[in-house]
């Protein structure tokens, strides 16, 4: 207690010192706090259920490889074959994620949720809040009534947390689901950052997409199993009874593709699930290398604070040391004098972090808002933890000890016979000089890796949206049409489409029109194997395919390099054709015209496509399988690409696709406006319609997201440190202009004028700056090449980013440090005269 008293009252005595302490812990604290909560809730946090650590994912080795945990799916024949099995775990579900819409046409509400079978509730050990959960009973194929469970968050928004919904009927595209329990708020689903709204059992499924439905296509691989293992059984044991039901599986899949022929591997799934093929928007792999790049760019900010922080507490013992000679010669021990500078950085230290814990709840809420995009939102649990906990104590700790240590050593090297000289005039300081020196070049050398980095990352991010997308983004609204209630048949549904773009083309406003079943930058697109014949390239998976109207590469502003658009006479009975792309031509047909070429192995049966047209290059989607990243489309050469029409694509489209984008440019009229005119005219087409519009410039916003935040948080931080390193740099020249007071004084009065005194300031400033230089350089060049793969346009040893960086420091440190030399100017030699 007597050292927190001292330390209180040397803390009070010194309060521009200490709040420039306490200032910049909050600033390093927070942010450090901050970006460990997002990568707590996205990475660590365990799911909110009974014993989290028993839950496991069916997966396998290719799948692994692409980062996804879930697999590459099942289809419902597999679930059904796995189901009387399940016994020999502790229990186990299938589930696919998908967005509801709810009321019967109109403009879509739509609502985040999933199919499941019926223990999903159970094998999770999930209460139901209100009411009760759905069990196996529920999910039998014919029941009388479909049910559903929402979540705490729906039960509040849409019926104001009324009990009086239990029994209550909800319109889930067209098909009356009736409500039969509401979960607990702790619970919002199993996939990351995605909480689920509504939850239906698979049943469910058939009666709600009819002829349309995924569950009983043999084609449609869109489920993800999870299993709870049983107390004691092993992840080795568990995976090899789980290949041995395998084997049993493939028997009755005598077609199945290659991927559900590898074998399984289960994986642990104690954190949730972030699975892109699952129908989830994939955030854990999409952002949790950035998220790590970022904590360690924060990590390095807080320890140029700590430097900084040190060097101010430094001068401040400097200006004690009398006291602490005298101290000593009363029969202090050196660990007396230790103790109350310890206890000093460690309430700085508490007082930053108790400040940093406040900025960090609003700063991560602020980066949260940053991940969610306009077509998917994002919500992540970052209330405060035993690992968020521990993590702030610890680096408050740690903190403490980095800039607390140099001037507790140096009161412990003080010695007794400082006291007798008149207020310690004697002492040298050159130790003291010689470690506050160290200290500078470490700031510096720190503060240049960041500036370093936040050059690479920027440079990415403005070199990733000056890409050349090849298409016009501006003033496109995209309607996402879904017409899976419409009263048409299956086999004229390209003539609905075509309708529906028909029925738009005419409305004020609208200059072009056409329709597509993905649009670019969507992350939608088909993988086809092609080959051609009698040209130069073999057989090759790896191109992308959509589905167009006529009009869509003039709406889109991509022009036909050679032969012609997408006609209405490419009609589903006339001879199948394409249009490529320029990518697609030069490689398939590099002597030579492209049109009037043929492609095989697109379509069932050996039938083969003829080109009628070349399109110029546009960025659609990237051709690797990979959810890491959503700007790989950007970030990859455009890939072969074909664009097939609409009409003649129904045996190559995913089984059950009954949505298409509507892709309007308008030449007058606001978009929000113009959308709800949109709407009308696509809904006086059929009955049963509906949809959702976005413009397609936020589309391609979204794609570069994750870039977005990294270069956006970078700058942010170097800027930060390059402040710190500014206050440092001008502390430090202060302390040692002070400190020199008197031989500057005698060397004005023997003739010294502002230019050499000037000179005599900055020359070591100069030297520790240049050598803080070289170090950053070199840690940079060598700490570069960990983020090289999220870099884009830029060698990870960029000579522009490291030469701009060098400069900035430079300027940083001139004007720094020219304030006290030119204070040092103003010293009356008579006055230090007087007073030496």
């Amino acid at each position: 207690m007597s050292d927190i008293r001292l330390a209180l009252r040397a803390l009070r005595a010194t309060p521009i010192v200490s709040s420039v302490a306490i200032l910049s812990l909050a600033l390093g604290i927070g942010a450090n706090t901050a970006i460990f909560s997002l990568f707590n809730a996205l990475m660590l946090r365990p799911l909110p259920v009974v014993e989290p650590q028993r839950l496991v994912t069916v997966s396998s080795d290719s799948a692994l490889a692409l980062g996804v945990k879930t697999g590459l799916g099942w289809n419902g024949a597999m679930w059904t074959a796995m189901e009387p099995n399940l016994p020999l775990f502790d229990g186990g579900f299938a589930w696919m994620s998908r967005r509801f819409t709810l009321g019967r046409s109109g403009e879509a509400h739509t609502v985040d949720g999933m199919y499941t079978s019926g223990d999903f509730f159970k094998t999770l050990g999930v209460p139901a809040l209100l009411g009760r959960t759905f069990t196996a009973a529920d999910d039998v194929r014919g029941a009388a009534a479909a049910v559903g469970v929402i979540s705490y968050g729906l039960w509040q928004s849409q019926f104001s947390g009324a009990a009086s919904v239990l029994g209550t009927s909800l319109v889930v595209e067209g098909v009356p689901v009736t409500i039969v329990g509401v979960t607990p708020p702790a619970f919002a689903g199993i996939e990351v950052g995605t909480p689920f709204d509504l939850a239906l059992p698979l049943a469910a499924e058939p009666r709600i997409r009819g002829a349309n439905s995924s569950l009983l296509s043999p084609r449609s691989f869109l489920l993800a199993v999870m299993l709870r293992l049983k107390p004691g059984q092993s992840l080795g044991a568990a995976t090899a009874t789980m290949r041995a039901l395998q084997l049993e599986m493939l028997r009755s899949l005598p077609q199945a593709p290659k991927f559900v022929s590898e074998p399984f591997t289960l994986v642990p799934a104690t954190v949730g699930v972030s699975s892109p093929s699952a129908g989830s928007s994939g955030l854990r792999q999409r952002f949790a290398r950035p998220l790590a790049t970022v904590l360690a760019v924060v990590a390095l900010v807080l320890l140029i604070a700590c430097v900084n922080i040190a060097n101010l507490v430094l001068a401040r013992a400097a200006a004690r040391r009398q006291e602490m000679s005298v101290r000593l010669a009363l029969g202090a021990s050196p660990w007396h004098l230790a103790r109350p500078l310890l206890m000093e950085s460690l309430l700085l230290a508490i007082a930053g972090a108790i400040a940093g814990l406040a900025l960090a709840a609003w700063g991560s809420r602020a980066l949260v808002a940053q991940l969610a995009t306009p077509t998917t939102r994002v919500v992540l649990d970052l209330s405060l933890d035993w690992r968020v906990a521990i993590f702030t104590a610890g680096v408050t700790m740690l903190t403490a000890v980095l800039f607390g240590t140099a001037p507790a050593i140096r009161a412990i090297g003080t010695a007794p016979r400082e006291a007798l000289s008149a207020d310690g005039r004697t002492m040298s300081g050159s130790s003291l000089g010689a470690l506050s020196h160290v200290l500078v070049v470490a700031q510096v050398a720190l503060s240049l890796v960041l500036v370093v980095a936040a050059g690479l990352f920027v440079g990415t991010f403005e070199r990733l949206t000056a890409v050349p997308l090849g298409f016009d983004k501006n003033n496109v609204l995209v309607m996402n049409v879904d017409t899976s209630r419409a009263s048409i048949d299956a086999a004229r549904r390209p003539d609905l489409y075509q309708q529906l773009v028909d029925a738009v083309r005419g409305e004020p406003g609208v200059a072009r029109a056409a329709g597509s079943i993905w649009t670019p930058l969507s992350g939608g697109g088909a993988m086809m194997t092609v080959t051609a014949p009698g040209g130069a390239a073999a057989a090759e998976r790896g191109v992308v395919a959509n589905f167009v109207t006529p009009g869509w590469f003039d709406t889109y502003g991509i022009p036909i390099v050679e032969g012609r658009d997408v006609e209405p006479r490419d009609a589903a009975a006339a001879s199948p054709v394409v249009v490529v792309n320029e990518a697609l031509a030069r490689k398939y047909f590099p002597v030579g015209s492209a049109l009037g070429q043929t492609l095989a192995g697109v379509r069932p049966g050996g039938g083969v496509l003829t080109i009628v047209g070349v399109a110029g290059n546009a960025v659609f989607r990237s051709a690797r399988v990979s959810f890491t990243s959503a700007s790989l489309a950007l970030r990859d050469p455009i890939p072969p690409t074909l664009y097939i029409p609409l009409t003649q694509s129904e045996i190559l489209r995913p089984p059950g696709s009954t949505t298409v984008n509507v892709s309007i440019r308008f030449a007058a009229g606001a978009p929000a406006t113009l959308s709800r005119t949109i709407g009308a005219a696509l809904m006086s087409v059929t009955d049963g319609l509906t949809y959702s519009s976005r413009l397609l410039e936020e589309q391609v916003r979204a794609s570069v997201a994750q870039e977005r935040l990294v270069a956006w948080l970078s700058a942010f931080f170097g800027g930060l440190a390059l402040l710190l390193a500014g206050l440092g740099l001008y502390g430090v020249t202060a302390y040692s202009v002070a400190r020199r007071r008197t031989e500057i004084g005698i060397r004005m009065a023997l003739g010294a004028d502002t230019s050499s005194v000037v000179t005599l300031v900055l020359s070591r400033v100069a030297w520790l700056v240049s050598a803080g230089i070289v170090a950053g350089l070199l840690a940079s060049a060598w700490l570069s090449r960990f983020v090289s793969s999220l870099l884009f346009g830029l060698a990870p040893r960029d000579p522009m980013a490291m030469t701009i960086a060098a400069i900035t420091l430079a300027i940083a440190g001139a004007l720094a440090s020219g304030l006290p030399a030119l204070r040092a100017t103003r010293i009356d030699p008579a006055d230090v005269l007087r007073h030496s």
